[in-house]
């Protein structure tokens, strides 16, 4: 048996020498190593808060990256309120040369002319300071009110003679003129031009979002209804360019030899000029907008309708904003005709609402004085109405079938529904009144709306185009 003491402690001595000598040396390490030390352990423990690090910068990137957007969009706001400024300067300009206009008008009348709608406006500003001698017809000029012609009287004088009367009547439509053009009339801006403007506008909006130049305008003037108003217009368009391609097809355009349809109504006494131009009203979709008898129909204003041989309906229809206030400045200025594809007993009974005292239209034309190309396509030559000259007259319809004839003079407008913000009636007055004075006045539509374009492109793809590549709209 082998002891303990026994066994040699070659090994014993070799640990614990080892732990002697480790011992040692650190206790005689100098205060620089440690020191050493001392550094190198925290740059352990630093370790985890570095990888914290891209957070905190993501976060102060996104910050500055909101506080980036955020100043974008007051520069944006900034420059959208310098738009509408200069919008208002520009409204305040226009309606400065509105006012201008309107004084050369008054200064080619007549000085007796001119006193007495003098005197009539002050009557109306200061009733407090009208002579006890002065009683002027009382009359509003409201759309909805009827002009009437009422004789001024004086205390202890006899009433006007029939010379006065005319007079007066001529001076109390002179008198709704001015105040219709104070109020009313006016383009949609004063750089744009009726439909073609709109027109390229909401097709750029279409296909070329946010690169119309005029998005500022038409936001403030359409405001909640741009969307409804680029729906039309488009699809205005559209039809337009099928409908011309069609008929364009279908029949060539010959001599007018159908003697049947000839019209030769007389010029009346305030036309009776030769350099008098005469406008061709359409009626349905373009002055008023029918419905079936149906309860769920927005309507305004229902009557009844007795054809020959058929038995009575009752129709409930919608009359288009601003039809009669238009329809009363352009009587004088151009001789009116209404020429419509429906039958005489619709047409009339309707005209009831909007010409009573049939005043407003010379003449009346129905669907027996029209070309019926196909069964529901009807055309309207001019040249059927006799005394009056093409390079003279003019066409506003909706639909471009009807004037297929006659291009040039063709001029068109959205169709109408119910929306009574629809203020169309209202830039095609101007138009016609700023136009009507021109000499080349039928070159003028030709060169305005160019309705021989939709014919020149074989497909509506090349006509969108073309039409998109205008500069000054």
């Amino acid at each position: 048996m082998i002891r303990k003491s026994q066994v040699p402690n070659n090994n014993r001595t070799q640990k614990s020498y080892s732990i002697v000598t480790e011992f040692n040396q650190y206790k005689n390490r100098t205060s620089s190593q440690l020191k050493s030390t001392k550094e190198i352990t925290p740059n352990k423990k630093q370790s985890q808060p570095i990888m914290q690090c891209p957070q905190r910068q993501t976060i102060k990137y996104q910050i500055k990256n909101m506080q980036q957007k955020l100043g974008q969009e007051k520069s944006k706001n900034n420059l959208r309120l310098f738009e509408v400024n200069k919008l208002d300067q520009r409204v305040k300009t226009q309606q400065n040369e509105n006012q201008k206009e309107k004084y050369k008008i008054i200064k080619k009348m007549p000085l007796k002319k001119v006193n007495q709608i003098n005197n009539q406006s002050q009557i109306e500003k200061y009733p407090q300071i009208m002579s006890t001698r002065q009683i002027p017809s009382r009359q509003s000029f409201s759309p909805s009110s009827k002009i009437s012609k009422t004789n001024n009287t004086t205390r202890g004088h006899s009433p006007s003679n029939n010379q006065n009367d005319t007079l007066n009547g001529n001076i109390q439509a002179l008198l709704v003129i001015l105040i219709l053009y104070q109020t009313v009339i006016r383009p949609i801006f004063k750089e744009a031009k009726y439909y073609q403007t709109s027109v390229i506008h909401f097709l750029r909006q279409e296909f070329f979002p946010n690169t119309s130049p005029y998005q500022v305008q038409f936001k403030i003037e359409f405001q909640d209804q741009k969307d409804y108003f680029k729906t039309k217009f488009c699809e205005h368009f559209y039809l337009t360019y099928e409908s011309l391609k069609y008929c364009s097809q279908m029949n060539s355009i010959k001599p007018f030899n159908n003697t049947k349809l000839l019209l030769n109504p007389p010029k009346k006494p305030n036309f009776s000029t030769d350099d008098v131009k005469t406008l061709v009203f359409d009626l349905d979709e373009t002055l008023i907008h029918c419905y079936d008898n149906n309860n769920n129909n927005p309507a305004e204003y229902k009557t009844i309708i007795k054809v020959p041989n058929e038995p009575e309906i009752e129709i409930c229809f919608n009359i288009r904003p601003h039809c009669q206030q238009m329809l009363k400045v352009l009587s004088q200025f151009y001789e009116l005709i209404l020429f419509t594809a429906s039958y005489k007993e619709y047409a009339d009974k309707i005209l009831e609402y909007i010409d009573p005292k049939q005043t407003l239209f010379s003449y009346r034309f129905y669907r027996e004085s029209c070309l019926e190309l196909e069964e529901g396509i009807f055309v309207k030559d001019l040249r059927a109405i006799e005394g009056r000259k093409l390079e003279n007259m003019a066409i506003i319809d909706n639909c471009a079938c009807c004037y297929i004839y006659q291009l040039d003079n063709g001029i068109p407008i959205i169709p109408f529904k119910e929306n009574k913000q629809d203020k169309e009636l209202i830039f095609l007055t101007d138009y016609l009144i700023k136009c009507e004075k021109q000499v080349n006045w039928l070159q003028n539509h030709k060169f305005h709306f160019q309705n021989q374009r939709y014919l020149q492109y074989s497909t509506i793809e090349e006509c969108i185009q073309k039409f998109l590549q205008k500069q000054n709209y």
